[in-house]
């Protein structure tokens, strides 16, 4: 995958149909399969969207010099009901560019669509090689916008940190230190909103589940990286679940007391 040889299996027996059927359970089968297409639109703050309706969340921001994409998961499909959102919202608005948080393919599967659409993509410098030979290898089996109508990808990258400005909503992108996650992780950071946006450092647990006996070291990874840099952060919005209070993520922390 890639050019990486990344999985061995060794066949040394073949018995046909000795397996027992799994019981789905079912709580598990009324459950309805989330939509890619569905886009639940949540205003954060004004001039900042929450694009909703599935397993993976966008962020919208406006800007002056056109709006910000935080996150272009999953795949085409997904990234095409983003962008039909933002064109239905926005117009012919231009996109300024779209941030990705890492490399993993549910966080980065839809970048492809926005590098058709000609947008710049927003990432940590150790992606941008990556992703520049991955996305030139051959489409063939389900071909998508990108492999019909090929055009070169731009990159804007950045090691420690990067500053959009804007005079109402300026975005700082920084990179998280130390997750056991990724190695070329990043967050947005809205200063003026007092909101961070990530993902995958810190998801929520659902509100009645009670905390964790063990906490996840990529939750408190994520609280020592925002003390490091000195974000005076009030909500949090995870790329997957709502926007929280960053009181929440300190409970589950096991912290009572805010840091002064």
């Amino acid at each position: 995958m890639g050019g990486h040889r990344w999985y061995d299996l060794w066949v040394t027996g073949v018995r046909v149909n000795m397996a027992t059927p799994i019981a789905v359970p079912p709580e598990i089968a009324a459950n309805p399969v989330p939509s890619n297409t569905r886009v639940e639109v949540t205003e954060l703050a004004p001039g900042v969207w929450n694009f909703g309706g599935g397993t993976h969340n966008s962020v919208i921001v406006e800007q002056q010099a056109g709006l910000v994409v935080i996150e272009a998961p999953l795949n085409e499909e997904r990234s095409l009901a983003i962008l039909a959102e933002i064109r239905r919202r926005f117009g012919d608005r231009r996109i300024r560019g779209v941030i990705n948080t890492h490399a993993h393919f549910d966080h980065a599967g839809g970048l492809r669509t926005f590098v058709a659409a000609g947008v710049p993509v927003i990432t940590h410098e150790r992606n941008a090689a990556y992703y520049s030979k991955a996305w030139q290898q051959p489409h063939v089996l389900n071909p998508d916008r990108l492999a019909t109508h090929w055009q070169a990808p731009h990159f804007e990258t950045f090691t420690d940190q990067l500053r959009l400005d804007d005079a109402a909503r300026p975005i700082e992108v920084h990179a998280i230190v130390g997750s056991g996650h990724n190695d070329a992780f990043a967050m947005a950071w809205l200063p003026a909103q007092k909101l961070l946006v990530e993902a995958d450092a810190w998801t929520p647990t659902p509100p009645r589940a009670g905390p964790p006996a063990v906490v996840n070291p990529l939750w408190r990874n994520l609280y020592e990286n925002i003390l490091r840099l000195g974000l005076d952060v009030q909500r949090v919005a995870p790329l997957h679940g709502t926007v929280q209070d960053i009181a929440t993520l300190r409970a589950a922390l096991g912290i009572t007391q805010q840091p002064t």
